[in-house]
């Protein structure tokens, strides 16, 4: 797998979800269109040569408007599967998913709450690599820095227990679609939601 510039990536999926005619829709079809591009992108950059390798992630269909069901365990998975037969019954053979590539979890809202429901999975998951995509609502520029220091710190802690084997831990923060006090980030201007995005590897 060739090296993947996560920051860019994900400007790459805010900037396709931002110009897919989606800036009067609801905020929860915002964010599932952005975790849909991002996962297309993560899974093409990967490049990965084998159709052992799989994209689970909830689609969409544009011209008609509507979600595919494809989620498996997490917002985003990459995974490596294999053929299994029965030897028992002639002709019996089906897939099976046995190593994860990419563990991806995405949570708009900021709180810690839904911070611990949605990180708490990549800790239980074993995979190769992990970005957890954590949600901005701040007004402030201040606001956001403030936000993202604390929230590396817990990160940070959680991560630090001996029980979890970090192997390539991204820890991201996109500018939420989601409205607080009748605003939302995305009623400003494609740049400076761009300008936003941050990335750490923990």
């Amino acid at each position: 797998m060739s090296k993947i510039d996560i920051n860019s990536l994900i400007k790459s999926a805010l900037e396709s979800s931002y110009n897919a005619n989606i800036k009067n829709t609801d905020a929860k079809r915002k964010s599932s269109i952005f975790v849909y591009e991002l996962g297309k992108m993560l899974y093409d950059k990967s490049r990965y040569n084998s159709e052992d390798y799989k994209l689970k992630v909830v689609r969409w269909n544009y011209d008609k408007d509507i979600r595919i069901p494809g989620e498996w365990l997490l917002d985003i998975t990459i995974i490596k599967d294999k053929e299994i037969s029965d030897m028992s019954i002639e002709r019996s053979k089906t897939r099976i998913p046995f190593k994860i590539i990419w563990a991806v979890e995405s949570e708009s809202n900021p709180s810690l709450t839904a911070f611990a429901e949605d990180f708490g999975k990549l800790l239980c998951i074993k995979s190769d690599n992990y970005l957890f995509l954590n949600g901005l609502r701040q007004i402030t520029e201040k606001g956001r820095k403030d936000y993202i220091q604390r929230r590396i710190k817990t990160a940070t802690v959680l991560l630090s227990d001996p029980s979890f084997i970090k192997n390539n831990f991204y820890l991201a923060f996109w500018p939420s679609p989601a409205r607080s006090d009748g605003i939302s980030l995305w009623d400003k201007s494609l740049t400076e939601l761009l300008s936003m995005v941050k990335v750490t590897k923990l």
